[in-house]
């Protein structure tokens, strides 16, 4: 029993990590939990089969060829699933630290397979840092793993293997637990992830092929030209509008007396895809498989008589859900073509495309943009001639962020972000600027972000916080060219000049307003949740 304690002793090992991570917040208990039971069961079950076969190769010389070349593959076995356990708790801390998420999330795996080479390396490049010691970590405990598990001593207790070796194949026919095995895990995930952005395509398909049977959509023939900007990873704690230290957003301040701005809005979901599911369609954090069954705002607006647009500067907007719903427009046009998604092209391809959509002499119009923002990486995000806030930049931003304990290279980052943010808004204000030239009929303009950033608010952490404010709270900004058309609680002053709306905004219930804007009615359009209403 002693080599059978020692078999358990070094896998316990397993069992331990996980638990570890939990005390250092590095995991979730939930987890950590399933990974320490599977990984214990798994090591304990191939430390003593590969010490069973040790004892048949001394006792069996006639037979050691065959029992050798058997334990030479069950060591080659528990090498990969040392690995890949291994591998899956580095891939599990990577997404707590880095993103604030749990790797069961389908928009995770969205993120993942919908992404491209580019953008890929871009994400290396934002956070090398935290990568670096993710893959130092997870080599340490490979080079653990050679040293400690390496030599085993034969034994003969055949039962013990036959009791571990029953609990290692439940363990992967129960689906939770299967789920901690790399392979398994990708392969089903990547599956789902086929499969769900198929069967979306397909209802799209459906639902757009009888659209001209829903009769309950009511709409009007009035002239009409509204636009839709979708910023992205924009917070609005770095706007110089909502009061941020530095001068951001020079453009839109000038014109701030003839916008609607609003301060508590608050972002769709966390992240890009979950967040145009719910702009696009009725679902939110209440109901959110509703976009499977229901129409989006692109498709009720050609219903209602619109020429539809969805210009796009995301390369990635070629693929996945974004791209089932964008294909629904009667002009898709994406301008980025080059090698990354930053540095093929800045926001302002999306300028020449956008200014044809506005001649166009349709009656209505319905034109979405969806910018790169201050998408990460920052540094791609803008010309060299916005590069405002350089390393070396000192202001009473960055004097306040030093005076917080924020290494040198989260200031950097801080500054690149901020540099991303003037950039945008140049971008945002010659985008409105065009629409205002135009003087034919009703025109209104509608900006927020799909979600915020943490860029060293809360740390030295820059990217994608699930867990703070500046990741959920955005810029929403509004305008339109008659505003004593609108429906709505705060009164304007004789001379329009707009002041903040502290209404709370849920940009998961935006698609009602989109579509009051659009003077859409009926089944999918709730007055309710119309905020001009």
């Amino acid at each position: 029993m002693s080599l059978i304690n020692t078999n358990f002793k070094k896998s316990l090992l397993f069992g331990i990590l996980p638990l570890i991570l939990i005390v250092l917040n590095l995991l979730d208990p939930q987890t950590a939990g399933k990974i320490a039971i599977y990984s214990l069961f798994c090591a304990w079950f191939f430390l003593n089969l590969i010490s069973y076969l040790s004892y048949q190769i001394a006792q069996n010389h006639k037979f050691s060829p065959q029992i050798k070349i058997a334990k030479n593959i069950f060591k080659i076995l528990f090498f990969v699933l040392v690995v890949s356990i291994l591998f899956f708790i580095s891939f599990e801390v990577a997404l707590r630290v880095i993103f604030g998420v749990h790797q069961d999330s389908y928009n995770v795996m969205s993120a993942i397979f919908g992404t491209d080479l580019a953008e890929t390396s871009e994400f290396i490049g934002q956070y090398a840092r935290y990568l670096i010691i993710f893959s130092i970590l997870f080599i340490l405990g490979c080079a653990f793993y050679i040293f400690v598990f390496s030599k085993t001593q034969p034994h003969n207790k055949k039962a013990i293997v036959i009791v571990l070796g029953l609990v290692f194949v439940f363990i992967h026919i129960n689906p939770t637990m299967r789920k901690i095995n790399t392979f398994f895990y990708f392969y089903k995930s990547y599956s789902e992830f086929v499969s769900s952005s198929n069967e979306l395509a397909n209802l799209k398909d459906e639902i757009s092929s009888n659209l001209q049977s829903l009769n309950s959509v009511k709409f009007t023939d009035e002239p009409n030209t509204f636009v839709l900007v979708i910023g992205e990873s924009d917070t609005r704690y770095n706007w110089h509008l909502y009061g941020y230290g530095r001068d951001t957003t020079p453009q839109m301040d000038m014109i701030k007396d003839e916008l609607l701005i609003f301060k508590n809005a608050t972002a769709a979901a966390p992240n890009t895809i979950a967040a145009f599911i719910n702009i696009m369609t009725n679902a939110n954090k209440n109901n959110p498989d509703a976009y499977k069954t229901s129409p989006d705002i692109l498709l009720l607006a050609k219903l209602g008589g619109y020429k539809t647009y969805f210009i796009s500067n995301h390369s990635t907007d070629n693929r996945s859900i974004i791209n089932v719903f964008a294909s629904n427009a009667d002009e898709l046009i994406l301008t980025n073509i080059g090698h990354s998604r930053g540095e093929g092209s800045f926001d302002d391809a999306v300028i020449e495309p956008y200014e044809k959509a506005l001649k166009d002499n349709a009656k209505k119009k319905f034109i979405i943009v969806h910018l790169l923002g201050s998408h990460p990486a920052y540094h791609f995000r803008y010309p060299k001639e916005f590069s405002k806030y350089t390393y070396e930049f000192s202001d009473e931003v960055a004097t306040k962020l030093s005076n917080e304990g924020r290494a040198k290279y989260a200031i950097a980052f801080r500054n690149l972000y901020d540099n991303s943010i003037l950039y945008s808004d140049f971008i945002r204000t010659k985008l409105l600027v065009r629409l205002m030239e135009n003087k034919n009929g009703r025109k209104s303009w509608l900006y927020f972000s799909d979600h915020g950033q943490d860029v060293s608010h809360n740390s030295n952490f820059s990217g994608n916080n699930y867990k703070s404010k500046e990741q959920w709270y955005v810029p929403m900004v509004f305008w339109i060219n008659d505003y004593k058309r609108l429906n709505f609680q705060n009164e304007l002053d004789e001379n329009l000049s707009i002041k903040f709306d502290t209404r709370q905004i849920d940009l998961a219930n935006i698609n009602h307003t989109i579509l009051g804007l659009l003077n859409i009615s009926g089944d999918y359009y709730d007055e309710k949740l119309d905020i001009f209403k």
